[in-house]
């Protein structure tokens, strides 16, 4: 879990602290030179240029809505990896979930706003354009076709569709046996208490190259952030500031009543 000492040693190691503590705490921390030490690097400010990079992280999901969850894990795995930058696709008809709650135009939008401020991180509209069920086999091929085959690509994943249980287990995805030859999966486990269970799933697909990435995790979920706007609760914390807006103008995951006649 995130942690005072946690963000110390992320400054001191010359790290983000993104998404750790509020924007204008990391500022204050940054401008006043806070737990740094002598020799502490900087952290880097600036992504090299789109015709420059050569490490890539997709991540593909509904973002129904996105929350701070998402984002400092991506950020997370940006920085253990080493990636240019993190590219966030929003499913424009996800093929495991069709029930989804806002629009896709909506959900894009949402990622549009989270994202904007991280100099690291892209949202993309691939998913949207195509006007296909949302395979993530031909968001990796949109993705090569627009960065070069050269880039070294990482599929971000959650660590249900590691389980032979679960109706879309990983083996099972459209153009698996492909999709495996393009990519690495980094997998971020539903709940870390369950780590080693899952690094020993990711072990039974031994054609695929997984990696269990262990991260700071924050308790927030879509779901709950839904459920609470339906019920009138505040989603402050839980999603940034510009996602809480977007979603209040345009009344998203209100409880809809019906007009009597």
């Amino acid at each position: 879990p995130i942690s005072s000492t946690l963000i110390r040693d992320l400054v001191v190691d010359g790290k983000s602290i993104w998404y750790t503590t509020p924007w204008v705490v990391q500022q204050m921390i940054f401008k006043k030179g806070h737990y740094r030490k002598a020799d502490s690097p900087a952290p880097a400010t600036a992504p090299v240029a789109p015709e420059c990079i050569k490490r890539l992280a997709i991540y593909e999901s509904q973002f129904d809505p996105i929350h701070y969850g998402n984002l400092l894990f991506a950020e997370w795995v940006r920085q253990e990896y080493g990636h240019d930058r993190v590219l966030f696709v929003p499913s424009a008809s996800p093929p495991n979930n069709r029930a989804v709650k806002a629009s896709a135009e909506a959900r894009h939008r949402m990622v549009v706003a989270a994202t904007a401020e991280n100099p690291f991180f892209d949202s993309s509209r691939i998913a949207l354009d195509r006007n296909t069920v949302s395979y993530a086999l031909l968001s990796v091929e949109d993705v090569h076709r627009q960065y070069g085959d050269h880039v070294e690509l990482d599929l971000i994943i959650s660590s249900k569709f590691l389980s032979p249980s679960n109706q879309w287990y990983l083996p099972t995805w459209m153009g698996a046996e492909e999709l495996f030859k393009k990519v690495r999966f980094l997998v971020f486990p539903e709940d870390m208490a369950d780590v080693e269970q899952i690094r020993a799933l990711a072990k039974k697909i031994p054609e695929a190259k997984i990696e269990v990435v262990s991260a700071p995790t924050l308790p927030v979920n879509s779901r709950e952030i839904s459920e609470h706007v339906r019920t009138g609760r505040s989603i402050r914390y839980m999603t940034p500031w510009v996602v809480q807006q977007t979603i209040t103008k345009q009344d998203l995951y209100r409880r809809k009543t019906s007009k009597k006649a």
